[in-house]
């Protein structure tokens, strides 16, 4: 999706529209024979479609509007009109073709008809459809959302005498509403400094980050124990077993890890292995009801090992592999990382009560095909979620319901912020530079391990990830924006 598809609909239609918009390729072929009449009559509007009409000298247009930024419009185009689509068809016939004694465009008006009759009244007929769509779309202030996605419907009627009608139905794009920034006001959180405990607990993770391990002589597992476990889920219907992780560490402390993974694991040695059942954590069975809830999946665990960490001291050789010159100085550091992680979170803390201020308070109608394309690849990354996680096919199919539920949420509110901050940045003068982008792209690159240069092959991969980081620093400059404002308001 890209800037221009955020604009701002309606209101600013006349602004936007500078040109006639080209339909050539875009519409299905006019009908070969003229229909008589006027036209062709709608069924009954439905309750929820908005109908309004608009007309001037060369067209009058009926537009009726449905949830989800669908659009009908039915344009009947006055003799005005016709006249000029016709005489702009004879001219381009004029220009194309030859005639004794006359060069091309200059031959008679009336000796061009009388030879290419029906040359002219084809482009005659694509000429009405294509001034008609401008027309419409020109009078109705409206821009549509995929212009390759402009359809006719009913029949055409072309007279030349009385008017030609065309209807056509797309999609908008989105009408996005007025923003009052003065409305909202943010108070302003202040951040303590770290306490004792949270420098210690942060050291104690710098330690463990540095830790080495070693194997424990063969005992039972403990409370407390790294222990390195294979987990199977074991398939009634198939033989064999499903694999869901392979020699995996796990700390042995029911804070840490499921409780019937802890059941399944403690007290056996290395080597052995036991079966039980594997169950769906509560926030996996969420929005199931007591009918879909599945029953715990039987499973199978294998312990390969016990580890044991290895702490370093804390001294200074240990602050020099953490890049401090001393003890005193790592201390400082830690401190002043902390201190980060906590202005970061308060940044977060406002960032996500404007953007709940921002779609609570401004709806936005969003185009049917744009909210089911988006459902749908969230549906599918959920879906691939619970794959990974060792679901077999009924038990998805079994949460369909609620998949489709989320998704369709989540893809809701996510349009809205696109379309939202896209009108905010608009009105604030929020600016994409190419500096903010590369600088964002060399970012992205260290964060997964690549280097800018594995892209210079790949235009179209490249092109995406661009068009994503583009709206993430659009969106990061414009709650910025927003903040500030909010702020300054509550001062």
């Amino acid at each position: 999706m890209s800037e221009q598809e955020a604009g701002e609909g309606r209101e600013q239609g006349e602004a936007v529209i500078q040109e006639e918009p080209s339909v050539e390729g875009l519409l299905p072929p006019v009908e070969e024979q003229p229909v008589e009449g006027q036209i062709v009559p709608e069924p009954e509007v439905p309750s929820d479609v908005k109908t309004s009409t608009f007309s001037d000298s060369h067209a009058e247009v009926t537009l009726h509007e449905s949830p989800g930024c669908s659009v009908k419009m039915e344009i009947h185009l006055t003799p005005v009109a016709e006249k000029k689509t016709y005489d702009e068809a004879v001219k381009k016939i004029n220009k194309a073709v030859s005639l004794p004694g006359f060069r091309k465009g200059r031959a008679p008006k009336q000796l061009v008809v009388n030879h290419f009759e029906k040359h002219i009244n084809d482009e005659w007929k694509e000429g009405v459809v294509s001034f008609a769509l401008h027309k419409g779309l020109e009078l109705a202030h409206l821009l549509p959302f995929q212009p390759k996605q402009i359809k006719t419907y009913g029949k055409r009627v072309f007279n030349l005498e009385e008017g030609s009608s065309v209807a056509f139905e797309f999609e908008r794009r989105p009408h996005i509403p007025s923003i009052d920034y003065d409305a909202v006001s943010l108070e302003k959180k202040e951040i303590e400094e770290p306490s004792q405990e949270d420098v210690d607990a942060a050291l104690l993770r710098a330690q463990k980050y540095c830790a080495s391990w070693e194997d424990v002589d063969p005992r039972p597992v403990e409370d407390g124990d790294y222990a390195i476990v294979t987990l199977k889920k074991l398939d009634e219907e198939d033989e064999g077993a499903r694999l869901i992780f392979d020699e995996e560490q796990l700390k042995l402390d029911r804070e840490e890890i499921a409780p019937w993974v802890y059941d399944l694991v403690i007290g056996l040695q290395p080597g052995e292995e036991r079966e039980g059942k594997m169950e769906l954590s509560a926030e996996e069975q969420e929005g199931s009801d007591e009918k879909s809830k599945k029953e715990p999946s039987p499973c199978r665990v294998i312990v390969h090992r016990i580890e044991k960490q290895l702490l370093p001291e804390v001294d200074d050789e240990f602050a020099k592999k953490l890049g401090a010159d001393s003890v005193e100085a790592l201390l400082d550091r830690i401190r002043q990382g902390l201190l980060k992680e906590k202005e970061a979170n308060r940044k977060r803390q406002y960032e996500e009560e404007m953007t709940d201020w921002l779609l609570s308070n401004h709806d936005v109608d969003l185009p049917l095909s744009l909210l089911e394309d988006e459902q749908s690849h969230r549906m599918k990354t959920r879906i691939q979620e619970f794959k990974n996680k060792g679901l077999s096919k009924e038990e998805i199919e079994e949460k369909k319901e609620e998949i489709q539920t989320h998704a369709h949420y989540e893809a809701r509110k996510a349009l809205k912020l696109f379309f939202l901050s896209a009108k905010v940045a608009h009105d604030a003068e929020v600016e994409v530079t190419k500096e903010d982008l590369n600088s964002a792209f060399v970012q992205r690159c260290a964060t997964l391990g690549l280097t800018p240069s594995m892209f210079a092959s790949q235009n179209t991969l490249k092109d995406e990830l661009m068009n994503h980081l583009e709206y993430e620093t659009r969106l990061t400059k414009v709650m910025e924006y927003l903040v500030e404002r909010a702020l300054a308001k509550a001062s």
